[in-house]
């Protein structure tokens, strides 16, 4: 079900409502339009990155001359990463970092995502 309120996979029945009105998440992208997030167990990092260039992969903040803004990225994340009480340096390289740090950042960029819905998702057991 996560994965269908996420705009992973489409419903076969039923509709999905968000604050009363029928919607229609045809994909992540339309799905984070309506501030759903969702974090899942496989991670989905740049390694050879910074953390706070993987929380805004896609979504760079720019600056008033459209240059991406790293000092607001850096200052964003280390708020980020305050309020998941972690004290990671944001211009850490990702690979540096152990996996539970790793999954930290991905719920990070949920969280940078400003998603009024987020979900956390682990494998199927096998």
């Amino acid at each position: 079900m996560m994965k269908i309120v996420a705009g992973v996979e489409q419903p076969s029945k039923g509709r999905i409502l968000l604050d009363g009105a029928p919607v229609e998440l045809n994909g992540t992208e339309a799905a984070r339009q309506h501030g759903i997030g969702i974090v899942f167990q496989e991670l989905n990092l740049f390694p050879n990155l910074t953390i706070a260039e993987n929380l805004y992969i896609g979504r760079e903040i720019h600056s008033a001359t459209y240059a991406i803004d790293r000092k607001a990225q850096h200052e964003r994340a280390r708020a980020l990463l305050r309020t998941l009480e972690h004290d990671l340096d944001p211009e850490t390289l990702v690979g540096d970092l152990r996996i539970g740090q790793q999954q930290i950042i991905e719920i990070a960029k949920a969280m940078a995502q400003e998603a009024r819905i987020s979900f956390s998702m682990s494998p199927h057991p096998r």
